[in-house]
């Protein structure tokens, strides 16, 4: 499974693709790839919009660091219509982390639990039980959606602004049409509602790639995950 986005360039889209790796002993999300304010203001866009998702995805920053790389790296990043494929990113690098390294936490976090409990103050006890209980919801996760994601083999192109209060999926005001017609042969391509006459456009003149609309971000991952049929 490949993750891409799309920027625009004059009138013409560009394809921007992402990956990202695990960071163990740190936390927060640090992108590379000369990500403007606009896209790295996506970043708190996406997190507040993945605490929307049903299951209690919101943790997934909690106990876990990531490192998101935009490629090509030597161009500028400027469109909001990246917040959707940052999330995206995000929860699928949550689901492919190893399971090792989860119990290697969990191991840390009893040990910080065990020692000198009793002088331990009930805040700070509280809060390394919210990260333990954080951890065990994250290993059900991964037990249950690797195995699903390992073996999706589609790539996509995601595009969209995303709200921060309900996840809703929306258009940029510039350029999405653009940004859909950059799609390669072999995408799936997933779009805002209120941009499904430009994808309908694009799938007319490229038979080659699928697209698809979508209400919001728990729409797309559901999608991903194969648990709802993507919509026409």
């Amino acid at each position: 499974m490949d993750i891409h986005g799309a920027d625009i360039a004059g009138i013409e889209g560009k394809i921007i693709r992402f990956i990202a790796t695990n960071e163990e002993r740190r936390k927060g999300v640090t992108l590379l790839g000369l990500a403007s304010k606009v896209v790295r203001e996506g970043l708190l866009r996406a997190a507040k919009a993945i605490e929307t998702l049903d299951g209690n995805w919101g943790n997934i920053l909690d106990n876990q660091g990531y490192t998101i790389q935009l490629s090509p790296s030597e161009t500028p990043k400027l469109s909001a219509s990246l917040d959707l494929p940052l999330a995206i990113m995000l929860l699928y690098a949550s689901i492919m982390q190893n399971l090792e390294s989860i119990a290697e936490k969990e191991e840390r976090l009893q040990e910080q639990l065990d020692s000198d409990d009793k002088k331990k103050r009930a805040k700070t006890k509280e809060k390394l039980l919210e990260e333990m209980a954080a951890l065990v919801e994250q290993r059900k996760r991964i037990l249950k959606y690797k195995k699903r994601l390992s073996s999706n083999p589609h790539k996509y192109l995601l595009l969209g602004s995303l709200n921060i209060v309900n996840g809703e999926l929306r258009a940029t005001e510039h350029g999405m049409l653009g940004m859909i017609a950059a799609a390669k042969p072999g995408f799936v391509v997933i779009v805002p509602e209120e941009s499904e006459i430009h994808g309908a456009i694009v799938k007319s003149a490229n038979k080659k790639i699928k697209v698809f609309k979508a209400k919001d971000l728990q729409e797309v991952w559901n999608i991903i995950l194969d648990v709802s049929k993507p919509r026409e």
